[in-house]
């Protein structure tokens, strides 16, 4: 199967819900909703067939919003959603599930004109590179778009001007451009952690806490719309530096090397994260104010 990246934003989006879910299940069913389903959904939809793949995963589909007892434990395990897709669809360029994924179909994106200069001398432009466009996008500015991309075992980036895939070993423009090796691990961070050769104990640790600062800073530079959703947003990545013989986390914070990540600071402004509800006698949704995840800001 695929999986769907992108953005809400203010879109008016059809989603699954409890009234609609039996009706959803029948075969067929999607096509009487087609023209409510999101742009981007439906580009996804299109897409997925046209890679002769069965199925595609998209959140607002296929997680019943308006059931907490089925949302929010399918919410926390979305990192296996992208962690085990064969690829994620990532709408980098939209500022709402309302935007198509460029390229897809023709006029669907701008194209780069040439710069005459004088007569029969043309400067052909180039697109801009990935991590400008990524620096540009709202889809960088999200937080939970952040674990579904450096989670995804491959990507698709649709930007403005072209499309780039990513895998772990290569990274490529739709120009026939091999993107540097050093410049993947801008894009990703995960895979320079996860890529590297086998060393001593000592130097795991090095490796695993440059990685890990990296992660934490880009992430708390992000926003979330429900600040509660702090640790749920990051627990993909928690969970995947587990795996790695990282040991167990408290709070986003890891036990192995806790002295060090205590050293935490902020590099702005901060405001401490409030809970979603908070029972003095249970220490659900609740996060310390010793984590960085308590609070809401860079550090």
């Amino acid at each position: 199967y695929l999986a769907l990246s992108y953005v809400w934003g203010g879109a008016n989006t059809f989603h699954l819900t409890k009234s609609n879910f039996e009706v959803l299940r029948q075969p067929g069913s999607l096509m009487e909703y087609f023209p409510h389903i999101p742009q981007v959904v439906r580009d996804a939809m299109r897409f997925t067939d046209q890679l002769n793949v069965q199925y595609l995963w998209c959140d607002s589909l296929c997680i019943i919003q308006d059931d907490p007892i089925h949302r929010d434990p399918q919410i926390t395990h979305m990192n296996t959603v992208y962690r085990h897709a064969f690829a994620t669809v990532v709408a980098m360029s939209g500022q709402s599930a309302d935007d198509r994924l460029p390229g897809l179909s023709l006029g669907s994106r701008s194209s780069l004109q040439p710069i005459r200069l004088h007569r029969g001398v043309d400067l052909e432009p180039l697109p801009p590179s990935l991590e400008l466009a990524m620096l540009s996008s709202q889809y960088e500015s999200r937080a939970w778009t952040y674990q579904e991309r450096i989670l995804s075992a491959r990507c698709l980036y649709f930007t403005h001007s072209q499309l780039y895939f990513q895998c772990r070993s290569s990274l490529r423009s739709e120009n026939g451009e091999s993107i540097h090796y050093v410049k993947r691990h801008l894009v990703n961070p995960l895979l320079e952690f996860e890529t590297r050769p086998h060393t001593a104990l000592d130097y795991f640790w090095l490796d695993f806490f440059r990685c890990y600062d990296l992660v934490v800073r880009t992430y708390t530079q992000r926003h979330l719309s429900h600040q509660y959703d702090k640790l749920r947003a990051f627990s993909g990545i928690s969970t995947m530096f587990e795996e790695s013989r990282a040991g167990a986390f408290q709070y986003g914070l890891p036990e192995a090397v806790l002295d060090l990540v205590l050293l935490w600071i902020p590099c702005g402004q901060i405001t401490r994260v409030s809970s979603k509800k908070y029972d003095p006698s249970s220490c659900r949704d609740y996060i310390p104010s010793w984590s960085w995840a308590g609070w809401d800001g860079p550090v």
